[in-house]
């Protein structure tokens, strides 16, 4: 099969916005589902949009008498190892690449 083959086409989403995910490379993230995309950060005020992924599972729409979408909400991450790195660098190193390729975005 041909690298050309192996690509999915592109995705185009349309809730209160517009956007169309590019074709992806063969070792690209994944692409979500426009359903999973729409549902993924369901309860968040700011309402971000879910883009890609780094791993290949697939989102299921809850089924059933009690099916649901569970919120989800953002806090701090207390006593992860990542704390002792994160804190005065990757946050600032996350910050002004966000800022300098003027991606608007509300946490990280």
């Amino acid at each position: 099969m041909a690298a050309d083959e192996d690509r999915l086409p592109p995705l185009h989403l349309s809730f209160p916005f517009t956007y169309t995910v590019p074709d992806p490379l063969p070792n690209a993230p994944f692409v979500p589902s426009a359903e999973e995309a729409e549902h993924r950060y369901h309860g968040l005020p700011s309402q971000p949009i879910f883009v890609t992924r780094s791993s290949h599972d697939i989102w299921v729409m809850p089924t059933g008498m009690e099916a649901y979408i569970q919120p989800r909400e953002l806090r701090r991450v207390n006593d992860h190892p990542l704390n002792k790195v994160w804190e005065g660098n990757v946050d600032v190193a996350m910050h002004t690449y966000l800022v300098r390729t003027k991606v608007q975005y509300t946490s990280v």
